[in-house]
């Protein structure tokens, strides 16, 4: 619902008042934008100027090198590293190879989803995150071994991205 704004320079005080009270009780989002209501506060109820709630726990998985879990604004999720360890046998190998496995829970997106895994975004942001790493670690000091990064996202509120990068840099610190 959209509330018409008389923005006239020969309105009444009547209506300049009337203008401002609706400006103040409107709950609308701004048209076009859909991100801060008109009030000033965003989608999730932080004002423009709050940061998302963080919260982030380590050594999840006892078995893992690393294991990180973190919550995000409203999402929340788990990164996993094994390895270094000696990976398959290759005899011409220089530098580690490093692997990525990205899944959803089927419950974590407000549509239920039947593939968790396998779609195209999920192989997008997992090639990502693969590109991301294989560039950040020093693959060199690591010949013949791989490193895998396992990520699990159980609440998701769109941006996947930003927060599966922070929770395998921290799982990698914990390594």
């Amino acid at each position: 619902m959209s509330i018409p704004m008389d923005t006239s320079s020969s309105s009444s005080p009547t209506k300049k008042k009337r203008n401002e009270l609706t400006t103040t009780l409107a709950t609308d989002y701004i048209s076009g934008f859909d991100l801060i209501s008109i009030e000033g506060y965003r989608q999730d109820g932080r004002k423009s100027d709050e940061l998302r709630h963080f919260r982030v726990s380590f050594n999840i998985i006892p078995d893992a090198d690393g294991s990180c879990y973190m919550e995000h604004g409203n999402i929340k999720l788990l990164a996993t590293i094994y390895g270094p360890y000696e990976g398959e046998s290759r005899s011409n190998q220089e530098q580690a190879i490093i692997t990525c496995d990205f899944s959803m829970t089927s419950y974590c997106v407000s549509e239920r989803r039947l593939r968790t895994f396998g779609d195209m975004k999920s192989q997008k942001l997992q090639m990502a995150i693969q590109r991301v790493f294989q560039q950040a670690i020093i693959t060199e000091t690591y010949p013949k071994s791989q490193i895998d990064i396992y990520l699990k996202i159980l609440q998701s509120d769109g941006n996947d991205y930003s927060p599966c990068v922070n929770a395998t840099t921290l799982a990698l610190i914990n390594a």
